[in-house]
């Protein structure tokens, strides 16, 4: 009986979680309510009171017939499905759900109030005479003694026509031993008649020492249009003597075999409180998600598609036989079968893994199934109207995840409802429509599930939540000043904090969001707040598909090793040992990193763990402690981990403790191993960004999550553990959990931060570079632009053949000319160098080579370029790499100095270039490259107008429209960039048909794409001279 009480409890609660969503949709249909949606909420009423029947449940049996009788009311046009009749009908199935929860317990739960509400709307539907009849019944008799129905059910079943019968069966004679199913059983029933009564005789069912007898009598008394042998054939050829008729609907009332039994007692009335009808005075929010009880059914159940199940079966039968392969493969030391054995296993294993996670996953409909209710019931209450629109059912999580999200969403609808959506009257006031707009949507973004609660009310004004929060005393009245306005909506967060003036039955206790928070945390997931003041908020969640698996990345610090989710990661990011100075800094008593133009607060992992870090010794043989407080400070004397270490030893003893500058460094940074780098990640949670400090990356993994062990558990900056590929243990970080226990705040807002950011920002701004380094001779390190070099080639000295003063050698079946920086600067002689190398690019239109020597490499500059010191024909300037001079060659001037006669342009079209009144308008922020580029353009005959950001060239170009007609511009601009002055451009019918070439080191395919989005026409390389000059020629003619 336990199986198949709890068969009926999960299908109970199967048709009940449908119900809310069609009541809902029946009260928006109104009059004109699809009458197979009421049978369908009439059916799983029916069959809730059927089934609780044949337990014994009898107050969940009374509640479900109660609620059957308004939906049948409905279902026959005499009762019009409004509010008020919904509101009692959602209360009914609300209350059957807790009972069904605990079904043991459930006559302990109070009905008396819905039944008494349920009576009250079915009695204008009847007759005067007949209104006493919904608190009476009816007494048959029966060979089995008598038989009391509701007299309502006996009008009802005379009113269709329909017979009363009383049938006895035996569930282990009629149908276990015939090979039947009781449910099977139960459904022919319903699908042919109306169940008015089920009962199981207990009393016959016998002791334990009775059980051989195997008796369990089943009572059923339906309404049918069936005769005896129908009922017969249904009941799998029951005998006909035992199907007893109570009511015959062909006879005459004066021969029925009734005999009237007093009338029940009226149910008694509930305190003198409204009736449930009127839903106005009663929260109906408050009880819109009744708590499931903890032996809920829903916990220990999961539905899984068959396909599903078929699919595990495969894959365990391709696992037997992998495990066969394996064997074999041991047995005879194959190491080519085990080779393809452990591919094969590999595969299987990740297709089980995959279809065992998809046993997991629940739609999001399962969540979002309850919010049209809030949603209707919150918003009636605060007088507000609602359109909500809901996406994404579809997606799919893991059930723990589904499981806890469910708080966390509810929480964020009602707040969207409650503080996010204005009144009617203030949203006329305000222009926007009387109906507020509530948006809930799902999807996945980048192998995550993305939730969204967006809503178009008042948005989250931050001055405001800053104030709320300065008057709980949540925050200091001096700390708003520096913060961000990402800093003050985050205080929604905060425990105890609320904007609602009062306390309500909804809002204004000071919790709600705070749990939001906490809870996502728990999940691994992370929220973002997008808000306009005035023009709404959106709420954006995003979480892991699954927390059994995650996708990691293994860190170590000082040889132990830890796991960060890879949902936490934003980037990693490697500083060479003569970055750190410049990327590393000290704000207040914080440590920060400069990324590009953010400043995130900085954990040393060692610092968290209590392990004293180490750093690789400049010998590259031994590691040594490093005595730095910070990364940010010079090493002092002795590490503060060490006894007998100074406490800030870095600091200078007249320092103060809040002073926001960084700390003065004696020297440079001594520390130039490779392996002295430091290794940066940089983690998001939630509404914070910071940068964590380990000892090494490794590599990524699917970890397999464990829960932690008892003596663990305290300790909330580990997640769980897992056990790596070569066997070793791992936990998981917390990130969340770590940042608090770092005490990490955001710094974005402080004064220094601000400094720092714009600092970086003008960093950033600065173009950066890929240079072809070489040397002219060991001591004269050159470089060359790398788009402009065609191809490196290692030469020895004898293929350098000379006719007077003019190189060449062979190359590609032909003769290449060759040219070095010493044939015009005098210095260097590589003739008899062994190590030789040529550069060969494009000059005037044919190729050329560029003599130098070995080692060459590759490097990324963002220097400033000095174009006076070293400047010479040739030399364009130079510039500081890796704490050397390097001097930046121009090929184009040292052919054109060397071979005059090799210019492209006839001085004739030059000479015309100059007189005719037609300007190209450059647009350049760099002193060096809007010098070089423009001595290109002029070389070549062109009247250049230069400026030194978008703003000013925008101005030379509306004072000279009739004579530009091109635009050279850089990207990365102060005032006013390259992308938007293009826009500019193109936006103004005067302009908008210049063409635009964009000179830039940004040349990606994202980079090509945004400018083709503003309306650049073509992309440039910067210093590429031969490809700028034919794009000119070409927009020119």
């Amino acid at each position: 009986m336990d199986e198949l009480l709890q068969e009926f409890v999960n299908d109970a609660q199967e048709h009940l979680a449908t119900i809310e969503q069609d009541l809902l949709a029946i009260e928006d249909q109104g009059a004109s309510a699809d009458k197979e949606l009421i049978n369908k909420v009439l059916r799983a009423a029916h069959s809730i009171k059927g089934g609780s029947g044949f337990f014994g449940l009898v107050h969940v049996k009374d509640l479900a017939h109660g609620a059957e009788t308004v939906l049948d009311l409905m279902r026959g046009d005499k009762m019009t499905p409004n509010a008020e009749v919904v509101n009692v009908l959602l209360g009914a199935f609300d209350t059957l759900r807790t009972m069904l929860d605990d079904p043991e317990n459930s006559a302990q739960v109070e009905t008396t109030g819905l039944m008494t509400s349920l009576s009250e709307l079915t009695a204008p539907a009847h007759p005067p005479e007949h209104k006493t009849s919904l608190s009476e019944h009816q007494t048959f008799d029966s060979p089995l003694g008598p038989v009391t129905l509701s007299k309502l059910d006996v009008e009802r079943a005379r009113q269709d026509k329909h017979s009363i019968y009383l049938i006895e069966c035996d569930l282990v004679e009629d149908v276990e031993r015939k090979g039947e199913d009781i449910y099977a059983l139960f459904d022919s029933v319903w699908a042919s008649s109306e169940l008015l009564d089920c009962t199981v005789n207990d009393q016959a069912v016998g002791t334990l020492e009775e059980a051989l007898h195997h008796r369990v009598p089943l009572q059923l008394v339906i309404a049918t249009m069936l005769d005896k042998e129908l009922i017969s054939t249904l009941f799998h050829d029951l005998e006909l003597q035992r199907i007893h008729l109570l009511l015959d609907a062909d006879a005459d009332e004066a021969e029925e075999q009734a005999a009237p039994a007093p009338s029940a007692a009226p149910a008694p009335a509930p305190p003198a409180t409204e009736p449930a009808s009127t839903g106005k005075s009663e929260p109906e929010s408050e009880r819109t998600s009744p708590p499931a009880a903890a032996s809920s059914s829903a916990d220990d159940t999961l539905r899984v598609s068959v396909k599903l199940l078929e699919d595990l079966m495969n894959l365990a039968g391709e696992l037997v036989l992998s495990r066969n392969q394996l064997r074999t493969a041991v047995a005879m030391d194959d190491r080519h079968l085990l080779s393809s054995v452990d591919q094969r296993i590999n595969q299987v294993t990740a297709e089980l893994q995959d279809v065992i996670m998809q046993t997991r996953l629940q739609p999001m409909g399962n969540v979002f199934a309850r919010f049209p209710r809030v949603v209707r019931d919150l918003s009636r209450s605060l007088g507000k109207q609602v359109d909500l629109e809901i996406n994404g059912k579809e997606v799919a999580l893991d059930k723990t995840l589904i499981e806890g999200l469910s708080d966390p969403l509810t929480h964020l609808v009602r707040n969207g409802v409650d503080h996010g959506l204005e009144t009617e009257a203030e949203r006329q006031q305000k222009g926007k429509p009387a109906t507020g707009q509530l948006r809930i949507e799902a999807r996945y973004e980048a192998g995550q599930a993305v939730v969204e609660i967006a809503d178009d009310g008042k948005g989250l004004d931050p001055d405001a939540l800053a104030a709320s929060a300065v008057r709980k005393g949540l925050i200091t009245q001096e700390s708003v000043p520096g913060m961000s306005v990402p800093d003050k909506q985050a205080l929604i967060f905060t425990p105890g904090f609320s904007t609602a003036e009062q306390v309500t039955d909804v809002s204004g206790r000071g919790v709600g969001m705070d749990v939001v928070k906490t809870n996502l945390d728990r999940l691994g997931g992370q929220v973002e707040i997008h808000s306009e003041v005035g023009k709404g908020s959106t709420f954006r969640i995003k979480l892991p598909l699954t927390l059994a698996i995650i996708p990691s990345l293994i860190i170590s610090v000082e040889n132990e090793r830890f796991a960060i989710p890879q949902a936490n990661i934003e980037e990693l990011l490697r500083l060479r040992p003569e970055e750190v100075s410049k990327q590393l800094e000290i704000v207040g008593d914080s440590e920060v990193l400069l990324l590009r133009d953010r400043v995130l607060p900085l954990i040393r992992f060692t610092d968290v763990l209590g392990i004293v870090p180490t750093y690789q010794a400049p010998d590259g043989e031994r590691r040594e402690f490093d005595r730095r407080v910070r990364l940010a400070d010079r090493r002092s004397p002795k590490s503060p981990l060490e006894p007998g270490a100074a406490g800030q030893g870095d600091r200078s003893s007249d320092a103060a403790p809040g002073d926001e500058e960084a700390v003065p460094r004696r020297g440079g940074e001594r520390r130039r191993a490779a392996a002295s780098a430091v290794e940066i990640a940089i983690i998001t949670t939630g509404t914070l960004s910071y940068a964590l400090a380990v000892g090494a990356f490794h590599d990524t993994e699917e970890v397999v999550v464990k829960p932690l062990g008892r003596r663990l558990k305290h300790l909330h900056e580990y997640s769980g553990a897992t056990i790596l590929g070569d066997g070793t243990v791992a936990l998981i970080l917390d990130m969340a959990g770590l940042s608090a226990k770092a005490g990490v705040v955001s710094v974005s807002g402080s004064l220094r931060a601000a400094e720092l950011a714009a600092q970086a920002e003008k960093r950033r701004l600065q173009d950066v570079h890929w240079l072809l380094l070489f040397h002219n001779t060991p001591d004269e390190p050159c470089a060359l632009p790398l788009d402009t070099v065609q191809r490196i080639e290692r030469i020895q000295p004898e293929q350098v053949r000379y006719f007077g003063k003019q190189r060449t050698m062979q190359y590609r079946g032909g003769s290449l000319p060759l040219v070095s920086i010493a044939d015009v600067t005098g210095s260097g002689d590589l003739d008899n160098a062994s190590n030789l190398i040529v550069l060969v690019s494009r000059v005037a239109g044919r190729e050329v080579g560029l003599l130098g020597t070995l080692p060459v490499d590759v490097v990324q500059s963002q220097a400033i370029i000095d174009q006076r010191t070293h400047r010479q024909p040739g030399i364009a300037g130079s510039t500081l790499i890796q704490e050397r001079t390097v001097f930046l060659a121009d090929l184009h001037e040292l052919v054109t100095t060397l071979h005059p006669d090799w210019d492209d342009t006839p001085p004739e079209i030059k000479q015309n270039r100059a007189e005719s009144n037609l300007s190209i308008l450059l647009a350049e922020d760099s002193d060096f490259f809007r010098a070089q580029v423009k001595k290109y353009l002029e070389e070549d005959g062109y009247t250049v107008l230069a400026a030194p950001d978008g703003e000013a060239a925008w101005s030379l170009l509306l004072d000279n429209l009739d004579a530009v007609r091109i635009v050279v511009t850089d990207i990365e601009m102060p005032r006013l960039n390259g992308l938007d002055l293009a826009k500019r451009i193109r936006n103004d019918g005067r302009t908008s048909s210049l063409p635009i070439i964009a000179v830039t080191s940004l040349a990606g395919n994202e980079d090509i794409a945004r400018g083709k989005a503003a309306g650049i026409d073509h992309y440039q390389v910067k210093l590429d001279r031969e490809q700028l000059l034919g794009r000119v020629r070409e927009f020119s003619h």
